[in-house]
């Protein structure tokens, strides 16, 4: 099943000045422009749909499974905080208790692991009775490392200084720079 994000992250990763002192802009008309080219940017790399493959700035997500398994897979690194609910046979929400599971980061990623002692209920008929809500991300956005931010704000700097798909003028490539800085950060999940 496909991730859900149930709440966007608080703030972007790189301020509107951060991308202006590394674009050279030293005038607020484009400010406008200069976020919604941040927002581009973080929406480039981050999420499910991302090329990253990872959440940048905390945020909250739902992944839901067709039942119960030994070990349930979270599709992001950096995870932080889980809830676990399941429909009952009644078609009743129910939580898990925290002490009945473990969130456990492996060369794989983060798994969810129930302990000892679990005894997984009966479900309804829900075609995804059971779901997990996480936090994912590195946290706030000073928690961001820099190499992402520096990414993030040469894209701005790119995207900036070429604003349309076709022109007159000589288009640049994406600087090689965005793809070295980023290497290391793409998280694929087996």
């Amino acid at each position: 099943m496909t991730p859900v994000r149930v709440t966007a992250p608080a703030a972007l990763p790189v301020t509107v000045q951060e991308a202006k002192d590394h674009t050279i802009i030293d005038f607020a008309d484009d400010d406008g422009l200069v976020e919604r080219l941040i927002k581009a940017a973080t929406d480039h790399l981050d999420g499910f749909t991302g090329i990253l493959g990872r959440c940048i700035v905390n945020q909250q997500w739902r992944q839901d499974y067709k039942g119960w398994a030994s070990c349930l897979r979270l599709p992001f690194p950096n995870v932080s905080a889980v809830q676990l609910e399941y429909i009952d046979a009644d078609g009743v929400t129910q939580t898990v208790d925290a002490t009945d599971y473990q969130a456990i980061t492996d060369p794989l990623g983060v798994r969810v692991q129930f302990l000892g002692g679990f005894s997984a209920p009966a479900l309804g008929r829900s075609l995804t009775p059971v779901q997990i809500t996480f936090t994912a991300g590195y946290g706030a956005p000073e928690n961001v490392p820099w190499d992402i931010k520096a990414a993030i704000c040469m894209l701005v700097a790119h995207w900036y200084e070429q604003r349309s798909a076709a022109s007159d003028k000589e288009q640049r490539p994406m600087p090689f720079a965005v793809d070295v800085l980023l290497g290391k950060h793409r998280w694929v999940m087996l």
